[in-house]
């Protein structure tokens, strides 16, 4: 697998294993919702730590996520598919524009603004290849959109309890590329929401990244004032 491909894949596979269990809405609209993230990586050995404060407003449609650690940067991804970085420290900001980015295409953008169930992604050109229970769950094949095609084959989600619990993406070959786990569900009157996800990615036979994501500090529909909804990269950014 290709540094580019591997990059793309955990790009957009993030966006998209972040956004399948964010998928039990109740009759109260979401407003606004705001994660902090821990994510701990381990891959040949060496463990890295990266902390965020994830922010999201239905309206805008921007996708804003206020680095921690490593701390400076501030990211947007806007729902014409930008993706900018802004370095708070040094003032400077880059723009980089490709599909894998556009949150009006990936499925964070279209849970988040209730346009799609926790089993029906047809709505993001997903079609179901076949359906099968086995004990108390229920195991779902989706064959991916055309915009999603250069990155997995099909995706197998199994559900519990009408939640989802792993999600597995397999190539062209029949082999899996990446593996999710969804863990330690919590509801709120808008939303349920894993507060833990561990991810395998498969990079070869012999090689593995391995991520754990936490999530806490989860405030939905916060009336507090917080900048960072609404962040917009300064006039003055070089």
């Amino acid at each position: 697998m290709s540094n580019i491909l591997l990059k793309n894949i955990l790009l957009t596979l993030f966006i998209l294993l972040i956004a399948i269990p964010i998928s039990s809405f109740n009759d109260k609209h979401l407003e606004s919702i705001s994660i902090r993230m821990e994510k701990r990586s381990l891959h040949k050995g060496r463990a890295t730590v990266t902390i965020a404060d994830i922010y999201f407003k239905p309206e805008n449609g921007s996708f804003i996520k206020n680095y921690i650690k490593p701390t400076g940067n501030v990211s947007i991804t806007n729902p014409t598919g930008e993706l900018i970085i802004f370095n708070k420290e040094c003032g400077t900001a880059y723009s980089e524009k490709a599909p894998d980015y556009n949150t009006e295409d990936n499925v964070f953008f279209f849970i988040l603004s209730e346009m799609v169930s926790s089993k029906d992604l047809k709505g993001l050109g997903f079609k179901v290849q076949n359906t099968s229970t086995k004990d108390d769950k229920t195991i779902i094949r989706w064959l991916p959109p055309k915009f999603m095609k250069h990155l997995f084959s099909y995706t197998e989600i199994i559900y519990k309890d009408d939640l989802p619990f792993c999600a597995s993406y397999y190539d062209e070959n029949e082999n899996i590329i990446v593996k999710t786990y969804f863990t330690d569900y919590e509801s709120y009157p808008e939303i349920t929401i894993p507060l833990t996800i561990t991810e395998f990615f498969y990079v070869n036979e012999s090689d593995s990244i391995i991520n754990r994501i936490k999530f806490n500090d989860i405030r939905v529909n916060d009336k507090s004032k917080n900048d960072y909804f609404d962040f917009s990269i300064p006039d003055d950014a070089m």
